[in-house]
């Protein structure tokens, strides 16, 4: 500690003294406990690693939040492309309905495949694949590209589940059955 000249020319009474005494001891005080504060390095590491953790949990929060806003946009897009679906597959039914209008003939030949084949379903779906194929190939000549499209879907989910077009097909020459009996009656 220095001492001022100018506290030389004027005699300090002992209170100022004390006063000064227990500022300096308070000042000594305060600088030792900074410099025990700066060299207790597990203390500094406790607090580096509590503010690395506060970090963590704001950063994983963040993430979840990211994360919840994309699965709800991907749950979005799932909905939309099950709803395009849906209409796809119904508009395939259209096309493939009016696919066996158009080819009565072939829809009678179908028909009687599949009574020859009777309860063998598995055995009946190469010739109905095959009559399918030609159906196919003579509706694609007449049809306008966006309903060649939606056929060509169709399609692609007849080689995907040929037990279900063969069922389909059961249908459609029944539906055709019935109509010639019913205009037959009249």
């Amino acid at each position: 500690m220095t001492i001022d000249p100018q506290e030389d020319k004027d005699p300090a009474t002992p209170e100022e003294l004390r006063a000064q005494v227990e500022n300096t001891r308070e000042q000594l005080g305060e600088t030792v406990e900074e410099l025990a504060a700066k060299a207790d390095v597990k203390a500094r590491a406790k607090d580096k690693a509590a503010q690395a953790k506060e970090k963590a949990v704001e950063v994983k929060d963040e993430v979840g939040h990211k994360a919840a806003e994309v699965g709800h946009k991907v749950q979005d897009t799932v909905g939309r492309l099950k709803d395009r679906t849906h209409a796809a597959k119904d508009d395939a039914g259209e096309a493939a309905g009016k696919a066996a209008e158009s080819a009565g003939a072939a829809a009678e030949a179908v028909g009687e495949q599949a009574g020859k084949a009777g309860g063998a379903v598995a055995d009946a779906s190469a010739p109905v694949r095959d009559k399918a194929k030609a159906v196919v190939s003579a509706v694609r000549e007449k049809t306008p590209e966006p309903v060649a499209e939606k056929s060509h879907q169709a399609a692609e989910a007849v080689k995907r589940r040929p037990g279900a077009a063969v069922g389909a097909a059961i249908g459609a020459v029944l539906v055709f059955f019935t109509v010639r009996w019913k205009r037959g009656r009249r």
